[in-house]
């Protein structure tokens, strides 16, 4: 959003300072309002499933926008397709990959239950 506004700037300290700083600023009151009441639309089912679902979304819809366009060219109906194509693809991913190292609980599978401390040696500074 930031850049579509940057565009329509005439002057580099709306662009540069103005912009950068009120954008970001607007979004997190957005965002703090729709969170703020009773789980907010936040809480909404469709929401909460994208945003479990964020970063196998974030990691496919790259290669597969890029697939379908080289498959099938440029269009309104590849996008929708990629599109489709992507939630599909990350919804495999999420419970094939991600879901399994979730359940886990974020723990490393290793030989040794305790490892030894390694010591990091630092440099003084005068």
């Amino acid at each position: 959003m930031s850049l579509f506004v940057w565009a329509a700037t005439p002057s580099d300290y709306l662009a540069f300072r103005v912009v950068p700083t009120v954008v970001p600023l607007l979004t997190v009151v957005a965002i703090w309002c729709a969170c703020s009441q009773r789980g907010g639309a936040l809480a909404w089912s469709p929401l909460r499933y994208v945003g479990r679902r964020s970063y196998a979304l974030y990691l496919w819809h790259t290669p597969l926008l890029w697939l379908v366009a080289l498959a099938s060219g440029k269009s309104v109906t590849s996008a929708a397709c990629a599109l489709v194509l992507t939630f599909a693809v990350a919804e495999a991913s999420w419970r094939l990959v991600e879901r399994r190292f979730q359940a886990r609980g974020g723990r490393r599978v290793t030989s040794q239950t305790h490892p030894e401390p390694v010591s990091v040696p630092t440099v003084a500074r005068d």
